[in-house]
């Protein structure tokens, strides 16, 4: 599978792995948001890296929830994207979001002082 055509499908299932939390778990996972997905290029293997908004205890909680739903939500996703094989989600914890946002905390004590 050519490159391009690799990160065009990675957009199009974080898209979509989106649009289902957002239309199906708002209720139970209105803090998660996948930030990227990886897929392998054999299409056997996606990593998709999750966002999750709040402190330690409700980022466990929103995760182990999100590990339980996590068949249906691959059932959904690719029954709306049509590949030859469907592949495994892993799911990763991207902390990008908060590490940015503790470096901006610094910079503005150090500005401020």
């Amino acid at each position: 599978m050519s490159q391009e055509r690799l990160t065009r499908l990675n957009r199009l299932v974080c898209h979509e792995f989106n649009s289902i939390l957002r239309t199906l778990y708002r209720d139970d996972l209105f803090a998660v948001t996948v930030t990227e997905v990886q897929i392998s290029p054999d299409l056997h293997d996606a990593y998709a890296f999750v966002s999750i908004l709040g402190d330690g205890a409700q980022e466990q909680k929103m995760l182990s929830l999100l590990i339980k739903k996590l068949p249906m939500i691959r059932k959904n996703l690719f029954s709306k994207i049509s590949l030859k094989y469907s592949p495994h989600l892993n799911l990763r914890l991207d902390r990008s979001a908060s590490r940015a946002h503790r470096v901006l905390a610094v910079l503005d004590s150090i500005f401020h002082e």
